[in-house]
């Protein structure tokens, strides 16, 4: 047996589902849910397919009540059992020596902070997240040279733990005449792609759809490929989520782009989507 996929190192929080579950749990609490109310739906999310709470789940909550001045005593006493029978680093039995060596540093540190005094319980912050009010179909008007608008609909709205999504496309018009529902999506002259973005916000300071131009002019009915564009950037979306999770900045491109990973639809925030719209129209001479 060897450890799980999304494991980069031998620590606790060393592989994606504790982060996960760390993750949760603080989200939980920061939305006031109570104590043995938040471990309970962590158990109960994280159980894996035989329904079994996976070690990495139990060490993860324990580590995370702990600091937070929350170890319950089951928690503490599944994860005390995990690390005292060998049953967690037996997972490690055919890592690189230096791998297990190190995972038992670190199951014997996390031992010493679970039986050793705790903290008194801590306020947890709520973390702030980007939702939005826009919701697919909505049609949105953005100002472009001489006089003229630009067109976008919303595709979709993607929801996560950690930020709302929201995949727009380019409508193939000027915003001066035609039905909404009539538009086709602009293609891109090389590529012969809808021209589409997947915006963002990285922090509560930046300016959302509204302040940057754009106003909703209207809706307009979903398109038959609309759930494909949306489930094809999952991947893409939950790897800028965890890169947002980690501060954001370090998402930009020199020229603010936040990680173009899908060119159907590259990440941009909502202040740089103007200036994306704009080569869009003038590149697709609409």
């Amino acid at each position: 047996m060897i450890p799980a996929m999304g494991t980069w190192g031998a620590g606790i929080f060393a592989n994606d589902e504790a982060c996960d579950v760390r993750d949760v749990y603080r989200d939980l609490l920061g939305d006031g849910v109570p104590d043995d109310e938040a471990e309970q739906r962590v158990l109960e999310e994280f159980r894996d397919e035989e329904g079994s709470v996976p070690s990495t789940v139990w060490l993860a909550l324990a580590a995370t009540q702990s600091r937070s001045g929350r170890l319950s005593e089951t928690t503490r006493g599944r994860a005390l059992h995990l690390i005292d029978s060998g049953a967690d680093l037996d997972a490690w039995a055919d890592a690189d020596p230096g791998d297990r060596r190190r995972r038992a540093t670190a199951l014997a540190r996390l031992r010493a902070q679970l039986v050793g005094p705790q903290p008194e319980p801590r306020p947890v912050r709520r973390e702030w997240k980007y939702r939005t009010d826009l919701v697919p179909g909505d049609v949105l008007a953005l100002p472009v040279e001489d006089e003229r608008r630009a067109l976008l609909r919303v595709v979709g709205v993607e929801h996560d733990r950690f930020s709302d999504f929201v995949l727009v496309e380019l409508l193939a018009a000027d915003g001066r005449a035609g039905e909404l529902s009539d538009l086709p999506a602009a293609r891109h002259p090389r590529t012969g792609r809808p021209e589409r973005w997947s915006v963002a916000k990285n922090h509560s300071r930046e300016p959302d759809w509204s302040d940057v131009g754009l106003v909703r002019v209207g809706t307009t009915p979903g398109q038959p490929d609309d759930r494909a564009a949306t489930a094809g950037a999952d991947a893409d979306r939950e790897l800028l989520a965890a890169v947002l999770a980690e501060g954001g900045a370090a998402a930009r491109t020199v020229d603010g782009t936040l990680l173009a990973l899908d060119d159907r639809a590259p990440f941009v925030i909502w202040e740089l989507l103007p200036r994306e719209v704009a080569s869009a129209v003038a590149a697709a001479r609409l």
